[in-house]
């Protein structure tokens, strides 16, 4: 995909950093404001059910500390240092089944995420119809957790985004790589129109194939 070119291995790296970055400290958004509605409200009144609501807020939290703090934090370390020069840039990280992996876990992450921004903000929706939530203290807790849930769904789409095109230019560099030489028509002294084959560009250099012992026409000495 000619599109592509553009996204180097240093774009990648440093786009992820800020991605990743991002998603990590949402994460705390998500953590402390469920924890501060839940400890000032001594329940979790998501719904306004005392039953089950309870999982809720559970859920809310594994979800941020497990596939944003723990996942990104993961991902995030071997960016870092593959940006500042501490661990070369190999085969591991660019991996092409290493990237499938990566986003068969972000596309369902993104799902997982996207169910949680969902449930917090019906959860108060459904809680502040019953009474007004203004009057208490937690619930500038609860909005907290809301954006930091909504804004790391959007986030985690861009995430994909970006790994589905490192995977494309992975897939792009690996078929050219094993693409057989060109073969091109040179015009090499008496011999013109040899076939030869050129393993780098894949087209002839006039210069070097007319003048085969110069380095251009203006260098050939005079006959003493």
């Amino acid at each position: 995909m000619a599109g592509l070119t553009f996204l180097t291995k240093a774009l990648i790296i440093k786009t992820r950093l800020v991605l990743l970055g991002a998603l990590i400290f949402f994460s705390f958004f998500i953590i402390s404001g469920v924890g501060i509605m839940t400890s000032k409200s001594g329940m979790c009144p998501l719904f306004n059910l005392k039953h089950w609501s309870k999982g809720v807020c559970d859920f809310a939290i594994a979800v941020a500390v497990v596939l944003q703090l723990l996942y990104c934090t993961f991902r995030f370390v071997p960016a870092l240092l593959l940006f500042i020069g501490k661990l070369r840039a190999g085969a591991i990280y660019f991996d092409y089944s290493v990237q499938r992996c990566y986003i068969l876990g972000e596309l369902n992450f993104t799902i997982v995420v996207f169910v949680t921004a969902a449930l917090l903000s019906s959860g108060v929706s459904s809680s502040c119809s019953s009474f007004d939530c203004n009057q208490v203290d937690w619930f500038p807790a609860v909005q907290a957790a809301q954006v930091g849930a909504w804004l790391s769904s959007i986030i985690y789409v861009i995430l994909l985004a970006l790994d589905i095109m490192a995977l494309q230019r992975i897939s792009n560099a690996e078929e050219s790589s094993s693409e057989p030489p060109k073969v091109v028509y040179t015009a090499k002294g008496p011999s013109a129109g040899q076939v030869e084959s050129d393993p780098g560009q894949g087209f002839a250099n006039p210069i070097q194939d007319i003048y085969p012992n110069e380095d251009s026409p203006s260098s050939e000495k005079p006959s003493v």
